[in-house]
């Protein structure tokens, strides 16, 4: 077996970390692995027997190695001998140096055992620990471990019945969300346009705030003009969002200064375009939602007509949304403008085009 090379990363101020080298162990290891059983081996917490008595197996034992020196080990196994069960592996035994704690060993040598069971074709790594070993527990959950089960007064150590539990990582269901989780990243969140005037009405900017936080609690990302009226009450309910991430929130700016944009924008990018800047806002968007609007929000709404754009108009108030909403513009195009008559409508109807 080639030896695994492992970094980590520190966990306090106390933490030194090492870089320790992960390699099979070998007959020539017994005496090492005998001398760091010794150096941790605890009647108060420890339910196996003196180590002194035992030899350690060194088959699927893997040791940690710094400067020559084996200062830590982990042993695998079946968790059964059933052939039913062979899809889940068993860290056997695991244990460092007791002066070579907290240097990152131990994490390199779980890793090494992960790596090591999923090389195997395992779907799922066990093992057990005892209630009372917070310090090992922390380490296995930091990990993804989790707890499926527990053994109630399992042990009589020193006097007192301890719990065992049993901790398990779904290394089949962990490349699956991997996967998936992949999958999500390299899938673009479509953008939608929110247009409406900076002088809106109370009741559109209400409307544009539901239609914000809607729109980033669906997976979406928005898009605007970046200025108040609508657009800032389109990015304040897009903030506000359970959902909302670092980078859902666009605005496109017509001069140069940045912080002309409203305080919720996560993405500030000015044009230095004047109006012409109503046609980046429509043509990068997959679907506009106009609410209220000026003469500015008309241009916008003749641009996306013109781009082929999926269009929302929510009939709210005053307005060129609430005047063209249901209509159609020319002849160009066979559909019309759709007419929504609340935020929650428009969600609705911007489902249905993009799911």
């Amino acid at each position: 077996m080639p030896a695994i090379p492992f970094t980590t990363s520190p966990l306090s101020a106390n933490f030194r970390p090492m870089q320790p080298l992960i390699r099979p162990a070998t007959e020539a290891d017994l005496g090492a692995l005998i001398a760091i059983d010794l150096s941790v081996w605890d009647a108060h917490n420890t339910p196996a027997e003196d180590p002194a008595s035992k030899l350690p197996a060194t088959a699927d034992t893997w040791v940690a190695e710094v400067h020559g020196e084996v200062v830590g080990y982990v042993v695998l196994g079946a968790m059964t001998q059933l052939p039913s069960n062979r899809h889940v592996r068993q860290i056997r035994s695991l244990a460092v140096a007791g002066s070579r704690r907290r240097r990152g060993i131990g994490r390199a040598l779980l890793r090494a055992a992960i790596t090591r069971a999923k090389a195997a074709g395992a779907r799922k790594l066990a093992l057990y620990v005892l209630a009372t070993n917070h310090e090992a527990r922390r380490l296995y959950a930091s990990e993804g471990f989790r707890e499926e089960g527990r053994q109630r007064a399992e042990f009589l150590l020193n006097g007192v019945y301890v719990d065992s539990l049993i901790l398990a990582l779904d290394l089949g269901g962990a490349e699956a969300a991997e996967r998936a989780e992949s999958r999500q990243r390299a899938r673009r969140k479509p953008l939608i346009a929110v247009i409406g005037n900076r002088q809106a009405t109370p009741a559109a900017v209400a409307a544009a705030e539901e239609l914000g936080e809607g729109v980033i609690n669906a997976g979406y990302r928005l898009i605007s003009g970046g200025f108040t009226g609508v657009m800032e009450g389109a990015s304040r309910g897009g903030r506000r969002a359970w959902r909302h991430r670092d980078g859902d929130i666009l605005a496109l700016l017509p001069g140069a200064d940045p912080d002309a944009a409203n305080p919720y924008v996560d993405v500030v990018l000015p044009t230095r375009l004047g109006y012409a800047r109503n046609t980046l806002v429509v043509s990068a968007a997959d679907l506009v939602v106009a609410i209220g609007g000026g003469a500015g929000t008309l241009s916008e709404i003749a641009y996306a007509w013109q781009f082929d754009k999926p269009l929302i108009a929510l009939d709210v108030g005053r307005g060129w949304a609430a005047r063209l909403a249901g209509e159609r513009l020319d002849e160009r195009r066979d559909d019309t403008i759709l007419r929504a008559g609340s935020a929650a409508e428009a969600l609705r109807l911007i489902d249905t085009l993009l799911r």
